[in-house]
């Protein structure tokens, strides 16, 4: 730790510690909600099946679980910690790229707004592979600029390895690996060394992939799988930049939005930075890349494939992760070292103001949120057993299981 400090500093010993407790902080007070229970319900059935039995997901971070949960780990926090692990890792893999490709004062300042983050610290929360995509996206667009940098075997399998996987996390890795492809082509277009390297890696990734792909066609195929997501448009595409900047962000069954009127004054300081650093990022490469093949390439790829394909699945909220370390890297950008005094004053106060909104937002939720009643009306309904049975009767499916996980553990697995 003292060679750290030395070559690092306190300033990111101290980030780590405040975002990792902030991870780990009370992470079984939270009843689990529907799909952390879907989640639980997966991971019950034999290894085997797993990837037959997941309805809308790749196998991977189930398979973690799984191995989690034969050591013995079953109550509600336990099955969280892989995921809060997941989330507090990510502090340091994530300064590290950052102090990578940009000074200390911009690292700090982007592994401060992550720490704090009440959109990671959520999803750090949860029983869902949300805080392994993060992970994982920040490291592949690390390796995927480092091989397209240096274009060498070992720049380009490192790159291969950690996009499958991704590719075996979720889904909309694949929008990542799209959209770096097309920019790696026209990036290498008049190189055919670094062109035939990108293309043989990409055709390793695919034949990896391979062995996914029918059971992701089962699963886009799977009817009414998506209805429960509106059709997207401007308001989808709207609602994306609060939920990255941890303004408004799903909850359980319910969502953890600012208050009016900070949310706007929070919305505002926020774009503000972010428009900084994007305008900064044209002249940073790595920033650049992060910007057009980490933000704006799969969300606008996923955006036009849900909105004009056979089915909806643009979710503003979770699956909009992916692209949150290329915000994060994109805001940093205003962070950087400048001479002009009175826009570091500027910044440092819109970001001052942003923080203490994330801040009040973690505040409601370490205390009055609640992401879904079920623990709390299996307890209450032990009084009054009749009345449970009374409920589900007339509830619907996704209550009734959620209910049941409580009520009768055994009965759910059945």
């Amino acid at each position: 730790m003292r060679s750290f400090v030395r070559r690092r500093g306190w300033g990111p010993l101290a980030l780590f510690i405040i975002g990792a407790g902030l991870r780990f902080f009370r992470l079984g007070r939270q009843s689990l909600w529907f799909d952390e229970i879907l989640t639980v319900h997966d991971i019950s059935v034999p290894l085997t099946q797993i990837h037959r039995t997941i309805l809308a997901s790749p196998p991977l971070y189930h398979y973690i679980l799984y191995a989690w949960t034969r050591l013995g780990f079953h109550s509600d926090g336990a099955l969280r910690a892989p995921s809060a692990f997941f989330g507090a890792l990510a502090l340091p893999v994530f300064y590290e790229i950052s102090r990578r490709y940009f000074d200390r004062r911009a690292a700090l300042w982007a592994t401060a707004l992550l720490a704090i983050s009440p959109f990671r610290i959520l999803f750090s929360q949860e029983l869902r592979m949300y805080s392994l995509v993060f992970l994982l996206s920040a490291l592949c667009l690390w390796r995927w600029h480092e091989a397209v940098e240096k274009s060498t075997p070992r720049a380009w399998a490192l790159y291969a390895i950690v996009l499958i996987l991704g590719l075996y996390v979720h889904n909309w890795f694949v929008f990542l690996w799209a959209a770096q492809a097309l920019y790696t082509g026209w990036a290498c277009r008049a190189d055919r060394r670094r062109l035939s390297a990108a293309c043989l890696a990409n055709a390793v990734i695919v034949l990896a992939w391979l062995p996914w792909i029918p059971f992701l066609w089962k699963q886009a195929r799977m009817p009414h799988l998506f209805d429960f997501l509106p059709w997207p448009g401007w308001i989808q595409l709207r609602n994306t930049f609060p939920s990255m900047a941890g303004l408004s962000v799903p909850c359980g069954d319910g969502s953890l939005i600012a208050p009016r009127p900070w949310l706007g004054i929070a919305i505002f300081c926020s774009l503000i930075l972010f428009m900084a650093g994007l305008r900064k990022s044209w002249r940073h490469a790595f920033a650049r890349r992060a910007a057009i093949a980490g933000f704006f390439g799969p969300l606008s790829l996923a955006f036009v494939i849900s909105r004009y394909g056979p089915a909806s699945f643009y979710h503003p909220g979770r699956y909009t992760i992916l692209a949150l370390p290329a915000f994060l890297w994109i805001t940093a950008g205003a962070f950087r070292n400048t001479q002009a005094a009175a826009w570091a004053r500027l910044r440092n106060a819109l970001a001052a103001v942003w923080i203490a909104v994330c801040g009040a937002q973690l505040i409601r939720y370490f205390t009055v949120q609640e992401k879904a009643p079920w623990r709390r009306m299996a307890a209450a309904y032990r009084q009054n057993p009749s009345g449970a049975h009374a409920y589900l009767a007339h509830a619907g499916l996704v209550d009734k299981m959620s209910f049941l996980y409580y009520w009768q553990p055994k009965e759910f697995r059945r």
